[in-house]
């Protein structure tokens, strides 16, 4: 796979993911796709989400807990079948109306023309704090 093509798969994915469009999320995931998000046990969302029946637990966990109020890309950076994408994201906890915001990154790997794993890098603690109740 060559690395605008991998490029090409992992841009489509992020405007999906910004328009909320799970369905075509998720055709860019392969079967066997690991999701992994960092904040366990204090970010109600994070884990490792292995395979592609798995990965949509993570999205409704984020969406029951987090009113995003920003979220966005930066830098693209591929090399073959590698991906880091640079982002912001702003938002809220639901459950204490509490803000956090932090700079991120998500670090996809390809196969087969899908993603095969994706690893994402943010402020734990900032997002962690919006959830605790003062």
């Amino acid at each position: 796979m060559k690395t605008d093509e991998s490029l090409k798969i992992v841009k489509k994915f992020c405007e999906n993911f910004i328009k909320g469009n799970r369905t075509a999320m998720m055709q860019e995931m392969a079967d066997d796709v690991q999701w992994i998000y960092p904040g366990e046990p204090d970010i109600y969302y994070a884990g490792t989400f292995t395979g592609k029946a798995a990965v949509p637990e993570f999205f409704k966990r984020l969406a029951s807990s987090v009113e995003t109020l920003e979220f966005s890309t930066k830098d693209f950076i591929a090399q073959d079948t590698r991906v880091a994408v640079n982002g912001f994201i702003r938002g809220y906890s639901i459950s204490t109306e509490n803000e956090f915001e932090s700079e991120w990154t998500m670090i996809f790997e390809l196969k087969d023309q899908k993603i095969k794993r994706c690893q994402t890098y943010l402020d734990t603690a900032k997002i962690a704090a919006a959830f605790w109740v003062a």
